[in-house]
């Protein structure tokens, strides 16, 4: 291929391969933009000239909503709709790109030096838990745990675990259902006046009456008979 700056007005979209327009993923684009993260457009050009888009729709539609005219591009000779809709096959194939994960996301933010990914972490790392490990004190559900300091209840969340369960070190006290289940409860709480030291204790003695293990196995039984979240 030859990379090139083509005027994005000339890219065109062939509908009997390429996937739908999202409008929320274009406004994902628009909203993170930073020029050096994007890479360029891979397109295909026909006998007759015409430039159909291979990889990168969405993210050409960002570059025309915030005021670009040109952009690099991955410039291959077509050899007609069948050439292309192979190339797009294998550039969106599950083989070939495979989607980043929370933990790494969560882990660029941290070296990225995001203030809310750092105050996360020392929450974290306050009540003797760590991220990415393997031992019982490992927190997998960084995404959940993520959501829970952006409601503000993380905090609370992992001082009723360790309070409850701190010395059985069971990694199922971090399992993604408890840990959503419990922060959702002190928002809801919360968000009801109802919050106050008498229902944490309450709570967390509760907790101590039974184990993480056991939590799971109902949460695992629920979901399954019933249709319920995890959460």
């Amino acid at each position: 291929f030859n990379v090139k700056r083509i005027k994005l007005s000339e890219l065109k979209t062939a509908v009997a391969y390429q996937r739908m327009m999202k409008k929320q993923h274009v406004k994902q684009i628009v909203d993170n933009f930073n020029p050096e993260a994007i890479s360029a457009i891979k397109v295909a050009r026909r006998k007759n000239g015409s430039m159909y888009i291979i990889d990168g729709q969405h993210q050409a539609e960002a570059l025309r909503q915030l005021g670009y005219t040109y952009w690099p591009c991955h410039v291959t000779e077509s050899t007609g709709r069948a050439h292309e809709a192979e190339l797009f096959r294998i550039c969106n194939s599950a083989k070939t790109r495979k989607q980043v994960t929370p933990l790494e996301l969560y882990r660029a933010l941290l070296v990225e030096g995001d203030k809310t990914a750092r105050q996360c972490h020392a929450t974290i790392k306050d009540y003797g838990f760590e991220v990415g490990g393997t031992g019982p004190m490992n927190i997998k559900a960084i995404g959940c745990v993520q959501r829970l300091n952006e409601l503000g209840v993380l905090d609370e969340t992992l001082d009723m675990i360790t309070h409850a369960w701190g010395e059985l070190e069971d990694v199922n006290a971090v399992h993604v259902g408890v840990l959503s289940g419990l922060g959702q409860w002190v928002y809801d709480m919360w968000n009801n006046g109802r919050w106050d030291e008498a229902a944490q204790t309450k709570m967390t003695a509760r907790m101590s009456s039974t184990t993480p293990k056991r939590i799971r196995m109902q949460i695992q039984d629920r979901v399954k008979d019933n249709g319920f979240s995890r959460a």
